[in-house]
């Protein structure tokens, strides 16, 4: 069978996005035109989430689009692999018998001769319960699948903590970090391709190097990051509250480099909840925390989300959430609604939250968080700030950027009026009006 172009669609998140880029790679070298684009392919390849339910929901629908496409002749194959396989292997073989292969993660790195063998006689090979884990020494040669000047280099797999809402342990495995050095050189090549910034991603980025038997840290990586290498920005997703230490809080203050940005996900602020959830602190610590990062990095843009509805939450709990958002003012918060997973340890528990109340909380939390926002960029009005241009409408005169205080595709935008600019170019940006989530201004 004559099978050469391959439509790539990846669900999720970021660190799906690098598995995504190292498939490429891989399925270009073995021969393959392999494309983001599903027009004109002859398979379909579907790099799934399997998180939570909607982006459950999200997986499912694409796999039964594409096998929809094959029924009807437009494509000859459909494949499909990423979390929600490494979760539900066996339903999904069972339940969807119409795609013709189930990859695991750990079969990336022979993916080409596994697309072949299914191509030329059909055969796949069972599951193989063995190590799920997964890391990328030979990243230097992947394909990016970001804009040209940004990129992110996966500095870690898996995650130790057993989050009560979360199947991440159960997909990817226990944490392991990749080595140092490759890391370095993997970001030094990526700076000579002229990507400006550089984003670290891990379930649990400082928890980097705990694991290792010659135990090294987040804060050593950042170091020589900064200082081996040409990228202008370096930033950090996600850190948690436990891991995060003050050598690498130090680090983030001292290095011009590093964004003063953290993302470090809380979850909840109710003593009750946090220890319901298994999150391993308590209120009084994150308050410690949060005045400590503060304190030391005065400019921080702080990013965080928080789960409403998670089964015995009762109103006082909620609220003990909501006056907790309003007085620390995060600068960038998302609120998810409790998603039962089956599974999972909060599967079982009991009391579970009405979806109409977890609504009308998440509708509550949210309310209060674009005020919060709408303060915080109400105070950047005046002021001069460096912005990466992302994207440039010339029809509409416009370039599209970000501070150092927001990540792509999740963080506000910078809309740049009247200035001749580039993807990928610095410019100091004179702020002029603020909307709800975003910034108006002018080159200066």
């Amino acid at each position: 069978m004559n099978i050469k172009r391959i439509g790539l669609l990846t669900l999720g998140c970021s660190k799906n996005l690098t598995d995504s880029e190292y498939i490429v790679s891989k399925l270009t070298k073995a021969g393959y035109q392999v494309s983001t684009d599903e027009t004109d392919v002859d398979v379909i390849l579907v790099n799934t989430c399997g998180f939570i339910e909607p982006a459950k929901k999200e997986s499912i629908e694409s796999i039964l689009q594409a096998v929809q496409m094959k029924k009807e002749g437009r494509i000859q194959k459909v494949i499909v692999t990423g979390c929600m396989v490494e979760r539900y292997f066996k339903e999904l073989k069972k339940e969807i018998p119409e795609v013709d292969d189930f990859i695991l993660i750990k079969d990336y790195p022979h993916i080409g001769q596994r697309l072949e063998s299914i191509f030329n006689n059909g055969k796949t090979r069972a599951l193989v319960e063995k190590d799920r884990r997964l890391l990328y020494d030979d990243y230097n040669d992947r394909t990016l699948l970001t804009p040209k000047h940004y990129a992110y280099l996966k500095i870690g797999e898996g995650c130790n903590h057993k989050c009560g809402f979360c199947m991440i342990p159960a997909m990817r495995g226990r944490f392991v970090s990749r080595e140092i050095d490759a890391l370095v050189g993997e970001a030094k090549v990526l700076g000579e391709r002229g990507v400006k910034e550089l984003i670290l991603i891990a379930q649990d980025a400082t928890y980097y190097g705990l694991d290792m038997p010659k135990k090294t840290s987040l804060a050593v990586l950042l170091r020589r990051l900064a200082h081996e290498t040409s990228v202008e920005w370096i930033r950090i997703l996600y850190a948690y509250p436990t891991t995060l230490t003050s050598e690498m809080i130090d680090v983030i203050a001292e290095e011009k480099k590093i964004c003063k940005y953290i993302d470090m996900p809380l979850q909840h602020a109710s003593d009750t909840m946090l220890k319901r959830m298994r999150r391993g602190y308590t209120h009084k610590k994150i308050c410690e925390l949060l005045k400590k990062i503060r304190s030391r990095i005065p400019e921080v843009g702080l990013r965080t989300t928080m789960i409403v509805g998670y089964p015995g939450e009762k109103e006082e709990d909620y609220q003990r959430l909501e006056d907790f958002v309003k007085e620390m003012k995060f600068e960038r918060l998302g609120v998810f609604q409790y998603s039962d997973e089956e599974n999972s340890f909060a599967y079982n528990l009991d009391h579970k939250v009405p979806d109409v109340v977890k609504k009308e909380r998440y509708a509550r939390l949210m309310e209060i968080q674009k005020k919060v926002s709408e303060k915080t960029n109400e105070n950047l009005i005046g002021r001069i700030v460096r912005v990466l241009v992302d994207d440039v409408k010339k029809n509409e005169g416009e370039s599209i950027g970000r501070t150092e205080w927001d990540a792509p595709e999740v963080d506000q935008n910078v809309i740049i009026s009247k200035a001749e600019l580039k993807p990928g170019q610095f410019a100091n940006v004179k702020i002029e009006d603020a909307l709800e989530y975003d910034l108006i201004g002018q080159v200066c």
